[in-house]
């Protein structure tokens, strides 16, 4: 099975006026994908998309990694599964052209975050393996991480999934000074990725308008004089002011519509992200209503343990300038020089990039012209007063074979077009189409589902010669590859001639000379995969032990089985592994895929057909979670214990646990049941608690817990 995925940003931002994603650096480019590898995907759920529809991903072995508003999901999805039967409005994925900064220009010092379901070690592995140096900063945001390296290894670094975007570091982060990360913009459901520039319309609604909101204060810090407190926020109010068409009032009604209420508190203070205390997350902000719900829609809060102080660290003014920012419906910006890059500076003033970003939803103050920074209309673009530091020489381990030349600016996409689809009136069939962009010199390649590969004859205009086309639909994927691996990919549909017709007037077409390409790095030997049973058996247990071997030139990090009839976990071994797994009546397909050091991978697949003996207990049992008593919840802790009841008609026999990042273990009791402390990595965590039987019956829920 294909994962099969209309991908259009177009249908995401229409999804309701009140729900627009503003990618900062604009669609893909992609029409479609044949999902060869797994990715992260941006989707957007409809009316009638099944309500359980979390579930059903877990059961193929897919998680949702980032939930945002207004039926909005980021989601990881492993290679060749369907998702066709969820009725998505939408589906982004995230590839390169949408994760490098539009503002970085030249090599020096990066920020690359990485998607919050990635470990630090996986994240440390493939930086290195890309020829990256690492510089560790203690207080640096836990997505992100300090390297240095080239321009052209951002870009092949973006091509990698766990990567979700790549920007310019701040003099303060390359030079080791304190910094304080913003937790980001929040929403009821969680935060937003650096991609984001925007998040809504805006307090005006769609367009540029004008809007008039109201602020209160609901509980100030006893750190300063209450009169000083107030004059800084007003200041801050000015300051936004002056930027966009929005109005602020004083007002006593803390829970008034349209109203930015400041709140200092400490710990759990009633929303889903309580403060850690002295040194952490200083504050956060609530998005515009939509897509954040009334009263909550704008409001700051900040954490009243912090060393608030006026014009020294840590500036209060500054803190609440970058923070209005979130409130007006602004995500974090590239520009190290602008307020609201996602690490707080001293300010005493909004800069070029973030009056631009502000009237992108709003329209600017009658008295001030629209400000568009320099080299650049989108948000996030670097005005200046800024330059990524050089770097002197490359960084240590930058990869090996022959280095292309750095550019001096951001390459033209790698781009290839060709027919969506082709009827063959023979048994072989010509392609032709056109590659450009990317660094260096193209290369044209392409593989079918059927088996077969090649290369393209011709770059600029390229042409697939005498291509077999069998009765029935062959997909061939049709890649363009630049000379830092930057690729991009489109798959075309041939419809097969029935055996023996012959060819509707032939034209004989002339061989073309082929353009000589370069001489290809020699790749890893591919991953051998194998599973020591039969592709379809027959099982009387509801539980098997799989096994098998895996070996590759470069080590196998580890081997990940899903069941299609759910469940899922890391097998015990690499070289030789072996998997406990729990079956469903019928067909259970169960794939198995290895990951190498470098993050390839290859997977197998059997069936292993469970048919319970007549007369056998087919209930099964009946599972409660009473704590946490929400199936969403936030908090800034490393576990998180739960709690519930299970029953059944016969016995419970075993409550389990797994965790979407591959943890697992056994819960303690069974009808009063409590789990151990379960990690939780940063970002979201899908928890799924599973009671059994003797049968092998089993009942399942899941919760997901995210760690900010």
């Amino acid at each position: 099975m294909f994962l099969r995925l209309a991908f259009s940003l177009a249908v995401i931002s229409g999804l309701a006026a009140q729900t627009r994603l503003q990618l900062k650096n604009g669609p893909s480019q992609l029409s479609a994908l044949f999902s060869a590898q797994p990715a992260h995907v941006l989707i957007a759920i409809s009316p009638d998309t099944p309500a359980g529809f979390a579930d059903f991903l877990a059961q193929r072995g897919a998680r949702i990694v980032r939930t945002l508003p207004a039926d909005h999901y980021l989601i990881s999805v492993p290679a060749g599964i369907d998702l066709s039967d969820l009725h998505l409005s939408s589906a982004l994925q995230l590839d390169a052209s949408l994760k490098v900064s539009a503002a970085l220009n030249a090599d020096g010092f990066y920020v690359v975050e990485f998607h919050p379901d990635v470990s630090a070690g996986d994240a440390a592995s493939l930086l290195i393996l890309n020829g990256f140096v690492i510089h560790s900063r203690p207080d640096i945001a836990p997505s992100h991480v300090l390297v240095e390296g080239t321009l052209a290894g951002a870009w092949k670094l973006a091509q990698d999934d766990t990567v979700a975007y790549i920007f310019a570091a701040s003099n303060d982060l390359i030079q080791g000074n304190p910094v304080h990360p913003c937790a980001s913009a929040v929403t009821t459901v969680g935060g937003i990725g650096q991609y984001i520039a925007t998040y809504g319309d805006g307090w005006d609604g769609p367009g540029k308008g004008s809007a008039d909101l109201t602020y209160s204060f609901q509980v100030l810090t006893a750190k300063i004089p209450q009169a000083q407190v107030i004059a800084q926020f007003q200041r801050v109010f000015d300051e936004w002011k002056k930027a966009a068409a929005v109005t602020f009032t004083q007002v006593t009604q803390t829970d008034a519509l349209r109203n930015v209420n400041i709140l200092f508190a400490s710990g759990e203070h009633g929303d889903p992200y309580p403060f850690d205390g002295p040194g952490g997350v200083l504050a956060h902000t609530f998005f515009p209503s939509p897509p954040n719900p009334e009263p909550l829609a704008g409001d700051m809060h900040l954490d009243a343990d912090e060393n608030w102080q006026v014009g020294a660290d840590i500036d209060i003014f500054s803190v609440a300038l970058h923070e209005l920012g979130h409130a007006l419906g602004l995500g974090h910006s590239d520009n190290p020089a602008a307020v609201m890059y996602p690490y707080y500076k001293r300010a005493n003033q909004l800069m070029a990039d973030d009056i631009a970003t502000v009237q992108t939803l709003y329209a600017a103050q009658s008295s001030v012209s629209p400000v568009v920074p320099p080299g650049s209309g989108s948000p996030g673009a670097i005005a200046p007063g800024f330059t990524p530091p050089p770097i002197p020489g490359s960084p240590s381990g930058s990869g090996s074979g022959a280095t292309p030349a750095t550019p001096t600016g951001p390459p033209a996409p790698v781009t290839i077009t060709t027919q969506a689809a082709v009827v063959a009136s023979a048994a072989t069939v010509d392609l032709t189409g056109t590659a450009s962009g990317g660094f260096g010199t193209l290369t044209v390649s392409w593989t079918t589902d059927r088996g077969q590969s090649g290369s393209a004859d011709g770059i600029a205009t390229w042409r697939i010669s005498a291509l077999a086309a069998p009765a029935g639909v062959t997909h061939v994927t049709i890649t363009a590859t630049d000379s830092v691996q930057i690729s991009t990919s489109t798959v075309v549909s041939v419809t097969g001639a029935a055996t023996g017709v012959p060819p509707a007037n032939p034209t004989p077409t002339p061989t073309p000379t082929p353009t000589p390409t370069p001489t290809p790095t020699p790749a890893a030997t591919p991953i051998q995969l194998t599973i020591s049973s039969s592709a379809h058996s027959m099982v009387a247990m509801p539980q098997i032990t799989l096994s098998g071997a895996a070996t590759y030139s470069l080590g196998i990090q580890r081997v990940h089985w899903s069941n299609s009839a759910g469940g899922s976990g890391d097998a015990t071994g690499t070289a030789s592994w072996s998997a406990q797994i729990s079956l469903q009546d019928g067909d259970n397909t169960i794939t198995v895929t290895a990951t190498g050091n470098d993050g390839t991978q290859a997977s197998q697949s059997v069936i292993m057909t469970y048919t319970r003996a007549a007369g056998t207990d087919t209930t099964p049992p009946s599972l409660t979670i009473y704590s946490p008593s929400t199936t969403l919840i936030a908090t800034a802790a490393a576990t998180i214990i739960v709690k519930g009841l299970a029953s059944d008609n016969v016995g419970v026999t075993e409550v389990s646990w797994t965790t979407s990042g591959g943890g697992s273990g056994l819960a303690s009791g069974t009808a009063y049941w409590s789990t151990a402390p379960i990690p939780l990595l940063n970002g979201d965590n899908t928890i799924t608690i599973r009671a059994k039987d003797a049968a092998g019956n089993v009942g399942w829920r899941t919760i997901t817990v995210t760690r900010n």
